[in-house]
């Protein structure tokens, strides 16, 4: 479990990323009295709290891949991510934070999170972290298609010209 002058710590560097939609300071701030509007509100740093506090968004996070809700999927996998930061789950960070696991809206992290939580995934997504869309032909980006090859596809997404005559850049 993370010391509340680490969580400080942690606070103070994240105000400082250059990270687009940084949430992990919501969670972080939640547990320093000083940078909340009302301090009586500040949560306790216990794991029995911060847990409480992971597993009770974790429920919503669940709702948030379901409905395909794509910025709120990916800020409920950091603050999961931060949570279980505080939590000194450094494995469940990592596999958290690693891009190749957020596809299908971050259900491969929240079935890890899951899994370690030792708590059931919602039937509606529980053949997604297989690449398995929510219904057959999906176009809101749940699924999967099996031969997907997403650096083949590059070129094509940023219009550029791969041909060899046009190796020179030009």
């Amino acid at each position: 479990m993370r010391t509340l002058e680490q969580v400080r710590e942690r606070f103070d560097k994240s105000l400082t990323e250059d990270t687009f939609l940084n949430f992990r300071i919501e969670v972080l701030g939640a547990y320093l009295a000083d940078k909340l509007e009302d301090p009586t509100k500040v949560l306790p740093l216990t794991e029995e709290a911060v847990k409480a506090e992971l597993l009770d968004y974790l429920d919503f996070a669940f709702g948030k891949a379901i409905n395909h809700r794509g910025i709120s999927a990916s800020r409920s996998i950091q603050k999961l991510s931060t949570w279980a930061w505080i939590l000194d789950l450094d494995d469940l960070v990592a596999f958290a934070e690693d891009d190749k696991n957020y596809p299908q809206y971050g259900v491969p992290i929240l079935k890890k999170f899951a899994e370690h939580f030792e708590i059931e995934m919602p039937e509606a997504i529980l053949d997604w972290p297989d690449g398995k869309p929510c219904v057959p032909n999906c176009d809101e980006g749940c699924g999967l298609p099996d031969n997907l090859n997403l650096v083949d596809m590059l070129p094509e997404v940023l219009d550029i010209n791969t041909s060899p005559e046009n190796s020179d850049g030009t």
